[in-house]
């Protein structure tokens, strides 16, 4: 098997370790067993438990770049559809994704601790919050949206879509995308 796909699949296996076990109860033996590989084989992977959640949290923020990139060079999206794709990107991406699901419970619980995995999701999710404003801003500057603060205003975004998945995760019978089409109507409430 391919070295990244591997690692991959391990740290898949590691965040639902931490998320039953508590990340500070987990210990890397508990991930090998989970894995059906020796601890040793684990360490040629990763080197303690931070780094496979910093692992995870690159994984994620690779990928919603990705898809942040491919919306910005998208020429037939207005900027206030290109936001409302995002939103739907983050809803979407935790109903279908079982690992962000499993990465938001474990947030959840590194939440009560101070530490450099929680401080690396805090940077993970300025970024997200700094992308919502800077398309904001271009739909304010062209005209789509009435004028505000755009880092406001992706402050509030980003505040809904928090409260929304943090809901999600112990109501698994809500509907996200009802939920979506809430936050559509709000923003079209913004349209200049």
């Amino acid at each position: 098997m391919d070295y990244e796909k591997y690692k991959d699949e391990i740290a898949m296996h590691a965040l639902r370790v931490f998320v039953e076990r508590g990340y500070h109860r987990a210990t890397l033996q508990d991930v090998a067993e989970r894995c059906g590989i020796g601890r040793t084989t684990l360490y040629s992977y990763f080197k303690n438990k931070e780094d496979i959640f910093l692992h995870v949290v690159k994984k994620q923020v690779e990928a919603f770049r990705a898809a942040y990139r491919n919306l910005l060079e998208d020429p037939e999206l207005s900027y206030l559809d290109k936001i409302k794709e995002l939103v739907a990107r983050v809803i979407r991406d935790y109903e279908n994704n079982h690992e962000l699901v499993i990465f938001t419970e474990l947030w959840l619980l590194l939440k009560m601790k101070e530490g450099q995995p929680e401080r690396a999701l805090r940077r993970w999710l300025r970024e997200i919050r700094l992308m919502f404003a800077d398309l904001f801003k271009e739909a304010m500057q062209h005209r789509e949206i009435k004028k505000g603060d755009h880092e406001i205003l992706s402050s509030i975004l980003f505040g809904l879509l928090e409260a929304m998945l943090l809901e999600k995760a112990w109501n698994r019978e809500m509907q996200l995308d009802a939920h979506l089409q809430g936050i559509y109507l709000m923003l079209d409430g913004l349209r200049a």
